[in-house]
């Protein structure tokens, strides 16, 4: 999806970075051994969900930062697409909708926490 090997400037070398291959294998050697239990699937995941925060303030980054226009063109449609829905899919609209529950919680948070609310 974030094919921008045409463009300059956005490549990452992996050692600039930081990422060396080898220390992320011994790194995943030692989830392995934390977690023996696991799934190879069950440790995807896990990371996954545990380096969510990251990864979105990466593309975020990529979104609003990016040298490429291409790149901030694909982060930001990825973003809105996850966030918000394709446009035309009717799955995000009505009560079930990502923003109308967002701001539910937020409004209803704020009654709570509100002076005189129902702390």
């Amino acid at each position: 999806m974030f094919d921008n090997s045409n463009e300059e400037n956005d490549n990452f070398d992996d050692k600039s970075d930081g990422f060396i291959p080898e220390h992320a294998l011994d790194a995943l050697v030692d989830e392995r051994s934390l977690h023996p239990e696991e799934t190879n699937e069950q440790t995807a995941r896990r990371l996954l969900k545990e380096n969510a925060p990251i990864v979105a303030q990466s593309l975020l980054r990529l979104a609003i930062y990016s040298k490429s226009e291409r790149t901030r063109l694909d982060a930001g449609k990825y973003v809105m697409d996850r966030v918000l829905g394709k446009i035309g899919d009717d799955l995000n609209t009505g009560s079930d909708s990502p923003i109308d529950g967002f701001l539910n919680e937020v409004t209803e948070f704020v009654k709570a926490n509100a002076p005189g609310g129902n702390n």
